[in-house]
């Protein structure tokens, strides 16, 4: 078989039986190859040998045909609609009705949900089916989609893992988890390319363990979804406790104002704008913040400088964690309420997240909005010397040796979180042939890790051993104008998470509604399907405030997510799968070898992780 004469083109795309009949064979010639669809018994009719020349009417011709041996078009339609994790990729095709949160009927009725529908299946809205070609993308478009799903709130982190590792660990130990990521987001793909019933995260698990596998991954992607949201609580609390301090209870000095002192001052003299030298600590403030967060005594919890750098930002981050001293309106957990009562839960009961579709590009906007001005202030304040290098006392280090590694390692490993969309992302891939696909992953993880190295090192060489958890919080006590370019991020960022929420809270939902659905005994399942959307979409909301109440540092409810689910879903359901379905071990394949490697890596990395933060959190 060496090409088809230009008479048989109509013939094969035009004759139903004679192009199944092709499929057939052609799948199950090539089934356990390890080619079955990317590489064809004849070489020169490769995908990947087609595609680098369309010079011929004949090549497009058998490109097309071969794409569509692949599964191009079925595979297009075969993308469960509603996988939850798809859903956080396709936000406009997130639409449920209260009917399919009904629990009437046991297991063997017709209205329980089914392999295909493990979730509340979504409608999908505006998806035209009949066009195959209507729904890929170009290459480098998929790249940036792969990589804005894993770029978020957690890059305001990566200043705090650069100061816990230092430079040099710190980057090397970044391109290892980005190896690792990039690795087992290769399983997944090739998982979906080679394998029947391997078309989402979701069905990989079942095709590998059956039900115990689906409910491994719905109860990690529930503590996955839930954690996200208690983060952007604590985030949200935070960035707008410090914005209403900065800008109204603190403002920064104009030409007109330079000499008052602001009126939550006046009986604390010395603590006005400018009193202190250049990156000077006040040592018995610091003692204070030590034994009562700052607020011992009744004094002032600010200590600014002279509005070059900011002064230990960490007695601002204390107070507004406790709320001491700020009025109540001020108050983070006041605030947090108030953004959850409008517009949060209103936005979260809605049946239809379409009019929510522009939050990922404002997500991402947000990120590069901030990255921006981090880079651009350290790098400015470089150039002055202002910044200590990290040959000099006080600057950044090559190397350190903290125990918080344990708390930011994790944060790093969910930073790297994109694998519940590979599936889509391939399925939406023009012309996903398997060098394109590894080349996709290669260059989205190649540009997450210089974005992340780019943001870490920056933000830590700004601040050295002073840098907060979230690296806004560092940007306090500034000039006018800084101050109103990182409250802007603030508010951006604040706004972003706003709108995010409910898209983050609808996958949630759903898999905390089958695992309920499985628990619940006969006698509560009588209500309507309005009653469960409603009280489940409450508790996980009150349940997200509660968690973010008692646990208002960031590096903790980071660090606790990334290290059960982030190491879960990123190292070691992916290795198990693959070596579940492939039948791969150490010994057999050189991909089994590197997957049972990765599988220990990631096994350890989560307990030790997990085990030192509890610890730290016990102790305390």
């Amino acid at each position: 078989m060496s090409g088809f004469p230009d008479s048989d083109r109509r013939g094969l795309l035009s004759d139903p039986s004679r192009r199944q009949n092709d499929i057939i064979n052609y799948r199950t010639s090539n089934g356990r190859s390890g080619n079955r669809v990317f590489a064809p018994a004849d070489p020169l009719l490769s995908p990947d040998r087609l595609l680098r020349s369309k010079a011929s009417p004949r090549g497009d011709f058998r490109a097309t045909y071969y794409h569509r041996l692949a599964g191009g078009g079925a595979g297009r339609k075969a993308m469960p609609s509603d996988d939850p994790f798809t859903a956080i990729l396709r936000p406009r095709n997130m639409s449920i009705s209260e009917d399919q949160f009904s629990m009437y009927g046991d297991s063997d009725n017709e209205h329980d949900l089914t392999l295909n529908e493990a979730s509340p299946k979504m409608e999908v809205i505006g998806a035209e089916e009949d066009d195959e070609e209507s729904s890929s993308l170009p290459w480098l478009k998929s790249v940036f989609n792969l990589s804005n799903t894993s770029v978020g709130a957690g890059t305001l982190s990566l200043p705090f893992f650069y100061k816990s590792s230092g430079i040099v660990l710190g980057t090397i130990l970044l391109l290892i988890v980005a190896s690792m990521s990039g690795f087992t987001l290769h399983l997944l793909a090739k998982l979906a390319q080679l394998e029947e019933g391997c078309g989402s995260y979701l069905t990989t698990a079942e095709k590998a363990y059956g039900q115990r596998g689906t409910k491994m991954v719905q109860l990690a992607m529930f503590l996955l979804t839930f954690g996200a949201m208690t983060v952007y609580l604590i985030i949200i609390g935070s960035l707008s406790c410090q914005f209403l301090v900065t800008m109204v209870l603190d403002a920064p000095p104009t030409a007109q104002n330079a000499n008052e002192v602001p009126r939550h001052r006046q009986n604390n003299p010395g603590h006005g704008h400018g009193n202190h030298s250049y990156g000077v600590l006040d040592s018995s403030a610091f003692d204070a913040y030590i034994g009562s967060y700052g607020l011992g005594n009744g004094s002032n919890p600010f200590n600014p400088g002279n509005g070059s750098t900011p002064i230990m930002p960490t007695k601002l981050t204390a107070q507004c964690q406790s709320g001491h001293n700020l009025p109540f309106w001020a108050n983070r957990n006041f605030i947090v309420a108030m953004f959850l009562i409008f517009p949060m839960i209103p936005l979260s009961l809605k049946k239809n997240m379409r009019s929510l579709a522009f939050a990922s590009i404002l997500g991402l906007m947000s990120v590069l909005f901030v990255v921006t001005l981090v880079t651009q202030d350290a790098l400015r304040k470089l150039a002055r010397g202002d910044i200590a290098l990290p040959t000099q006392p006080g600057g950044a280090e090559y190397f350190v040796d903290s125990n918080s590694i344990f708390f930011a390692l994790p944060i790093v490993c969910l930073a790297y979180l994109n694998h519940p969309n590979i599936h889509a992302t391939v399925e939406e891939l023009e012309n996903p042939t398997r060098s394109r696909v590894r080349q996709m992953v290669f260059s989205s993880s190649f540009l997450s890790t210089c974005f992340y190295i780019i943001m870490g090192i920056c933000g830590y060489m700004r601040f050295g051993s002073i840098v907060e958890d979230n690296i806004l919080l560092n940007y306090i006590d500034l000039t006018w104008t800084n101050t109103l370019l990182f409250n802007c991020a603030r508010i951006a960022m604040v706004v972003c998470l706003v709108v995010s929420y409910p898209l983050i809270l609808f996958p949630s939902r759903m898999c905390f509604h089958v695992l309920l659905k499985d628990a619940l005994p006969k006698g509560l399942k009588n209500f309507s399907g309005s009653f469960y959307f409603r009280a489940e979409t409450f508790f996980i909301v009150g349940m997200c405030f509660a968690v973010s109440y008692l646990v208002p540092q960031i590096k903790t409810a980071f660090g606790l997510t990334g290290s059960i689910t982030g190491c879960l879903m990123v190292y070691i359901l992916p290795t198990v799968f693959y070596m579940k379905i492939r039948n791969e071990g150490p010994c057999t394949t050189w991909t089994g070898f590197f997957s049972t490697v990765v599988l220990i890596v990631g096994t350890t990395l989560a307990l030790v992780c997990t085990g030192a933060i509890v610890y730290s959190i016990a102790s305390k």
